[in-house]
């Protein structure tokens, strides 16, 4: 509809003189050009929800790693760091945290 549109203001602008093609013609390349910044805009903008979609996707997965993590982890009774939940030995500070001994024995931990 807007190029036939164009094609009647030419036609009028020639009928009518030269002054006026040298005005439709850069008209018609504004047109053109603004039409084109609105398709690379919803482009653009199909583009960043996309790339959102995928970083909440990445987070989810790096919390549920995290708490998966943590999960698996006790703190060691003497030094207070994080150790797997199947060490019997301490990482950091070396110490024995097996806890069947104590409960064997009936003792409380070692704070």
């Amino acid at each position: 509809m807007a190029n036939l549109f164009f094609i009647i203001v030419h036609i009028l602008f020639i009928i009518f003189g030269l002054v006026g093609l040298v005005i439709s013609i850069p008209l018609r390349l504004i047109y053109l050009n603004s039409k084109k910044s609105n398709e690379s805009l919803e482009t653009q903008t199909e583009i960043l929800k996309r790339q959102a979609k995928v970083e909440k996707e990445r987070q989810t997965v790096e919390t549920l790693a995290k708490t998966k993590k943590k999960e698996a982890q006790t703190k060691c009774f003497y030094c207070a760091e994080m150790i797997k939940k199947e060490a019997k030995i301490c990482k950091h500070c070396g110490k024995d945290v097996h806890s069947d001994g104590f409960e064997r024995l009936g003792l409380k931990r070692p704070i």
